[in-house]
């Protein structure tokens, strides 16, 4: 459509409803009304040079004020239109019909139109009726317009299990899924959670109100009075819920506090419940290397070894977990990092730092980041928008917005071109493209096809926790209908392992 600019104002040239040219100069709109409109035809739209969206009458003269961020074409007598952040329908001259409330809008289609709303789990999409009425209340993450009585929707995103050739070993069926550890994986449905075993059996209730994954062979639970303890592998509660803080246990030891938060006390225990030390200060992370670090003072930490005893002071701000026999730590708002003989011995003059892996950390400079050994020398120069840690002998690194890797010599092995990228576990990575993750080898090559809307590391069990939502189709009543042979949709609900 192409367009006539005059007076400031830019005149499409076509009609609401039709398309015609026109010549006709546009008249002075010191005060237009923003909702009358001209007895004498359709109205034409107008924009003013910030780029709203009004309407003049065919001898040009503004009827509706340009205010409109955008309005669609005409579909079924409405046009979308989206005023304030929301969408709503004009009629045919310009006036609302139905008032700006929705956060997306599709034309108008066989009398129905889809619309989105926000809900606390994102957009949620429904279906309206001419009267702006919901027809089919919001509940799916994605609808397309009616074609032939029918409309394609998707159900909410549920998580399961794939093995790395990409079969679904676990039916997508949960609200949430985390990778498998010590045997287990920790699942939810709604907000509560419980365990699975490989075969995809609950071996745990899902009905914790909160978990953690198993460490050491507990996993750290909470009561609805928010009261921490521990289970086992059975599911039996083996240390009870009595601790307002708790963290999970370490070889054999686990930190825990009770009381108020300006008055807790905190103290060591074993797998059984019994009180190893009691600690003077408050922790700030839990053992690593066989050692947790305490808060002493502003600017002092001090680490406990796993009998309580205290092994050194130290001036710190702050310290990470050990990693690959490093500690990144800052001081006074640098970073650096620290050796086991609590040296620091990466000076702290960086603005961030990951953690150590494979003899190197992720550094950044002035916005930039680079890969430094671990005396604090560059290996891999600061050139890039973000990186992670190597695993695997190769390193996330963003360049240009866009996600790649890169191997220890710096060289750019897999072409940054993805929108995401995790990094490799077990010889895949998760990679996001055109909205949707997949799996690709050491080489860059496609293992697993994207097709996923979330997509996690590879566990201990050869298993990968995957999201993704389902098709499937609605008649005009909201019913779920079979899928036409024409859609080349298969799966109406989630796979089962036998698919």
């Amino acid at each position: 459509m192409k367009k006539l600019f005059m007076g400031g104002l830019a005149l499409a040239v076509g009609f609401a409803g039709s398309y015609a040219s026109i010549g006709t100069r546009l008249a002075k709109w010191a005060n237009p009304p923003k909702t009358s409109v001209a007895a004498s035809g359709p109205p034409v739209r107008v924009t003013d040079p910030s780029g709203k969206i009004g309407f003049a009458d065919p001898t040009g003269r503004v009827v509706v004020a340009p205010q409109f961020d955008l309005v669609g074409e005409p579909a079924e007598g409405f046009m979308t239109a989206r005023l304030g952040g929301k969408w709503g329908y004009l009629d045919l001259h310009g006036a609302w019909a139905i008032e700006p409330r929705f956060d997306e809008a599709s034309a108008f289609s066989q009398e129905r139109a889809a619309v989105a709303v926000a809900q606390s789990d994102g957009l949620r999409f429904g279906f309206i009726d001419r009267a702006g009425n919901f027809v089919v209340k919001p509940q799916y993450t994605s609808a397309t317009s009616y074609h032939d009585g029918l409309a394609r929707v998707t159900d909410p995103v549920h998580a399961g299990y794939v093995d790395r050739t990409g079969r679904w070993a676990i039916a997508a069926q949960f609200d949430q899924a985390r990778p498998f550890k010590d045997g287990l994986a920790r699942v939810a449905i709604g907000d509560r959670w419980g365990f699975i075993d490989q075969a995809g059996q609950v071996v745990i209730p899902i009905s914790l109100v909160d978990a953690d994954d198993f460490s050491d062979g507990l996993a750290r639970v909470r009561n609805d009075q928010q009261k921490a303890g521990y289970i086992d592998h059975s599911g039996k509660l083996v240390i009870d819920y009595e601790y307002d803080i708790a963290w999970p246990f370490r070889s054999g030891i686990a930190i825990v506090g009770t009381g108020p938060a300006e008055e807790r006390k905190f103290r060591l225990i074993r797998k059984g419940g019994e009180t190893i030390a009691k600690l003077p200060w408050e922790p700030i992370a839990n053992f690593s290397d066989g050692s947790a670090p305490l808060r002493i003072s502003d600017g002092q930490l001090g680490f406990v070894d796993k009998s309580g005893h205290l092994l050194v002071k130290v001036r710190l701000d702050s310290v990470r977990d050990f990693s690959d026999g490093m500690a990144v730590a800052t001081v006074h708002g640098k970073t650096g990092a620290m050796n086991r003989e609590w040296r620091v011995v990466v000076a702290s003059t960086f603005d961030a730092m990951t953690d150590f892996a494979e003899g190197v950390a992720g550094a950044v400079v002035d916005s930039r980041y680079g890969f430094v050994d671990k005396k604090g020398h560059f290996v891999i120069e600061p050139t890039y928008e973000g990186a992670g840690q190597f695993s695997e002998g190769l390193a996330v690194i963003v360049r240009d917005g866009h996600s790649g890797f890169i191997d220890h010599a710096g060289r750019e092995v897999i072409e940054a071109k993805f929108e995401e990228a995790r990094a490799f576990a077990h010889g895949l990575a998760a990679v996001r493209t055109g909205g949707k993750f997949g799996y690709i080898d050491p080489q860059g090559h496609w293992v697993i096809e994207p097709q996923f809307t979330r997509a996690d590391d590879f566990g201990d069990q050869g298993l990968a926790p995957v999201s993704a939502g389902f098709a499937k189709f609605l008649t005009l009543s909201g019913a779920v209908s079979p899928a036409p042979a024409s859609s080349g949709v298969a799966p109406v609900s989630a796979p089962s392992r036998d698919d």
